[in-house]
């Protein structure tokens, strides 16, 4: 499009979307990857070979990445453009925590890193704010994702525990009874 930096890649991006919503959700490969990154240990009990699934699920998602490149490399510049550290990998990672593993909603937190980071630009040109303040906000939004998952753990640790400590009760009850 015309004076903006919107692609065909967006046109790309969609479908990808779409193709990576069915491989996870309606083949056999995507439910294997689902289930090895649920449980590992379950999976290659049920004769998974996780290893295998593993190498293949990094092919698949290298494959995107790299076509994802491809397309910004020549929707964007003319000429290929060496930058140091860009920091793709780490957006990536932001973006599949936003999404919740749900490969619809990639393109919806991927907007709100977008406008995270077009504000942060705008706010350091015209106003007194730092760009680092936006890593800073990428970091709490990181911390906050990640301390869910920290206490659904010990959410779940403390559950079992008690558990275990009524299925122990139980048991000593009943050997009381005899």
């Amino acid at each position: 499009m015309p004076n903006t930096q919107l692609h065909a890649g967006f046109i790309v991006a969609a479908v990808f979307v779409i193709l990576v919503s069915l491989f996870i959700y309606k083949t056999k490969w995507g439910f294997e990857i689902r289930l090895i990154g649920a449980n590992p240990r379950f999976a290659e009990y049920a004769g998974l070979s996780v290893s295998a699934v593993a190498l293949y699920a990094h092919f698949v998602s290298g494959f995107i990445g790299g076509v994802g490149g491809a397309v910004e490399m020549a929707g964007l510049y003319k000429a290929f453009i060496w930058q140091m550290d860009p920091s793709y990998a780490w957006d990536g990672v932001i973006v599949a925590m936003l999404a919740r593993k749900n490969p619809k909603f990639v393109p919806l937190s991927a907007l709100f890193l977008a406008y995270l980071r077009v504000g942060a630009d705008f706010m350091s040109r015209r106003g007194d704010a730092a760009f680092e303040f936006i890593t800073l906000l990428q970091g709490l939004i990181i911390l906050i994702l990640a301390s869910d998952k920290i206490v659904n753990y010990f959410k779940a640790r403390r559950l079992r525990a008690d558990a275990l400590r009524g299925e122990a009760l139980a048991k000593s009850a009943a050997e009381a009874l005899r």
